[in-house]
């Protein structure tokens, strides 16, 4: 097939108008032609650029061309009517697309795919001319990528990027006890569109995540970087430097190959705190007051556990935005001692707040510079 070559714009032969029909040239070829409804408003014109070499962008496993048209509206909107489209395509340009009888039209809006699998010719069919290499479809009412797929592997979207869900942006997250990143497939939150298969319908087909973390958005060299079939990871404690910013994606593969990358979110590694336990059970649960109180920087807070269970221990200043996590995790029946080193904080009023079970206690303290 052709390599890329640098695109061009087509040349225009008429401008739109009711009823007409314009034909868009390159060097003495047929880029595509479109007739125009009657009725409603038309674009004063339309830039047709001829992606030759160029593969269909999220095209994934797909069979189509190795080029693609992308076609863009000049001046008004089109309204109130449509029009019919006819690609013109070459047969150096099948790429992996083996059985010309099986060709169609495929036409991009947003990120998804659109095949026009059925053949025949009313509005959203497929009319195919082997021999005069080209496909007409009907009644189309935007403009954007089109190329030619086929109908046993037509062309079909990759999936969407993931949502991140937790640690949320700008997060602090305690270094030592282990962090759990947890996401969700695109379509589990409205409005952000799901993976759509080829008529139309959501397809939440998931194989795999690709997860990953970094010191920074470069994706020079990750910290972790690993492939997965849940919604999570939890990575031990110990895994990441105190004081320090990191970084953190995730993409998905469904079964037309890898989608985007979600954007990249930064979580805050808090200060080392140093959990210390001792064999004594306690009888209930209790959260303690800091000492010392007022303290500079550091300070101890001890609180006692009297059954296994999932323990949070956060600290909060006084607006109520999170400033610190010193404990998330399952801790075992003991009396506990955390320091938490506020040396990268201000002076002021902080709270300390405990959950384990039902047990819920709040404390103040005060840092002082």
């Amino acid at each position: 097939f052709n390599m890329s070559v640098a695109p061009s714009f087509a040349t225009e032969s008429a401008p739109p108008v009711s009823g007409g029909t314009s034909y868009y040239m390159e060097f003495g070829d047929t880029v595509c032609i479109v007739n125009w409804g009657t009725g409603g408003t038309l674009p004063s014109g339309l830039n047709v650029t001829n992606r030759t070499g160029d593969m269909p962008p999220n095209a994934g496993n797909s069979s189509h061309l190795a080029s693609y048209v992308n076609v863009t509206q000049v001046g008004g909107p089109l309204a109130g009517t449509f029009y019919n489209m006819t690609y013109k395509f070459g047969f150096n340009e099948l790429f992996n697309i083996t059985n010309t009888a099986n060709i169609r039209l495929a036409k991009q809006d947003g990120t998804f795919w659109t095949a026009y699998l059925t053949e025949g010719t009313g509005g959203g069919q497929s009319q195919v001319n082997v021999s005069n290499r080209s496909i007409t479809v009907n009644e189309l009412n935007s403009f954007s990528n089109f190329t030619v797929t086929d109908i046993s592997a037509p062309l079909s979207t990759v999936s969407m990027p993931p949502v991140l869900v937790s640690p949320g942006a700008n997060d602090t997250i305690p270094p030592l006890s282990p962090n759990s990143f947890v996401w969700m497939k695109s379509n589990e939150i409205v409005p952000i569109p799901p993976v759509r298969n080829n008529n139309g319908e959501m397809d939440a087909s998931i194989l795999n995540y690709w997860f990953q973390v970094n010191s920074d958005t470069s994706g020079a060299a990750f910290l972790l970087d690993s492939t997965l079939t849940d919604t999570s990871v939890t990575v031990p404690g110990g895994t990441f430097t105190p004081l320090t910013a990191y970084f953190w994606r995730v993409r998905a593969k469904n079964q037309n190959g890898w989608g985007e990358y979600s954007p990249w979110r930064r979580v805050w590694i808090d200060m080392a705190t140093g959990l210390t336990n001792n064999s004594e059970i306690p009888l209930e649960y209790n959260l303690y007051n800091n000492y010392p109180n007022p303290f500079n920087p550091s300070t101890s807070i001890k609180f006692d556990i009297p059954k296994a269970g999932f323990v949070s221990l956060k600290v909060y200043d006084v607006t109520g935005r999170e400033v610190a996590t010193l404990v998330n995790e399952v801790l075992q029946p003991s009396r506990y001692n955390v320091e938490w080193n506020g040396s990268q904080f201000s002076s002021g009023v902080y709270f300390y707040r405990i959950q384990a079970g039902d047990f819920v206690k709040v404390q103040k303290m005060i840092l002082t510079k």
